[in-house]
């Protein structure tokens, strides 16, 4: 089900709150320390092969490779497939990816990556051929369709959570307690750190709660604020996700 990257769960779509959820690949935890070095090594001198939707909407990455010539020649081969909702292609260097530093006890090669601003966090996932979830599919994923107020296996606050601490933990800690889909878990959707999400509109919110939220309904999956986008915090993460157009 879903052609998903390695280390992204497949969440099959559906109507939610009177929209049209597509299937979607999520990553199943938060991006971590690790993530960010790894990350910035392995797309140095990048180039991208990128589809765009018939209203220019949807960007999504191709293929990715360091032969800017060989992708282009890929981009004369193809045209259009409106099955597909595939207007058309063009090709992108990948740009120079911020360096990210998370604080002394969050820093830790699992712990999520934080004091990352939204267009950091957009710039990171693009470079993986991903993107940030918009507002209302990050909510469609944590509270699995609507059946659930938080994002555990049970449905309630339980150690799934981690809020009411001091400092982040190491992702998917609570290994059994999350939200599961297709057999695989997505960790830590609620607390752990506020993660960023990117409203078509152009808006940037925050939503899941963090590890220092004492106001249980702040962690409620349906839960999010609008925020700068300039702004970061040692509370503030991100995961990455993209559509699973050919999922079947």
């Amino acid at each position: 089900m879903g052609n998903c990257q390695e280390g992204m769960v497949f969440v099959k779509g559906g109507r939610y709150k009177g929209q049209t959820i597509p299937d979607l690949c999520v990553d199943q935890h938060e991006f971590t320390n690790a993530d960010t070095s790894r990350v910035a090594a392995q797309t140095a001198g990048q180039y991208q092969l990128m589809s765009v939707s018939p209203s220019g909407s949807t960007v999504e990455v191709v293929e990715s490779g360091k032969d800017p010539k060989a992708l282009w020649a890929k981009i004369a081969a193809r045209g259009p497939d409106l099955t597909k909702g595939i207007a058309g292609y063009f090709l992108r260097a990948v740009s120079a990816l911020p360096s990210l530093v998370s604080p002394k006890d969050f820093d830790k090669p699992n712990q999520p990556q934080v004091d990352v601003d939204g267009y950091q966090a957009k710039q990171f996932c693009e470079a993986q051929g991903k993107r940030l979830l918009t507002p209302i599919e990050w909510e469609y994923v944590a509270s699995q369709g609507g059946a659930k107020r938080y994002s555990t296996r049970s449905g309630k606050l339980d150690s799934g959570v981690h809020y009411g601490a001091g400092a982040t933990r190491q992702v998917c800690k609570a290994a059994g307690r999350y939200i599961e889909f297709g057999g695989k878990e997505i960790c830590d959707m609620n607390g752990n750190v506020w993660e960023w999400t990117l409203d078509p509109s152009g808006d940037y919110y925050t939503s899941g709660g963090s590890f220092g939220i004492s106001i249980l309904w702040l962690l409620q999956a349906d839960y999010r604020s609008r925020v700068n986008p300039g702004r970061s915090n040692f509370n503030i993460g991100f995961r990455c996700g993209s559509s699973a157009q050919d999922s079947k």
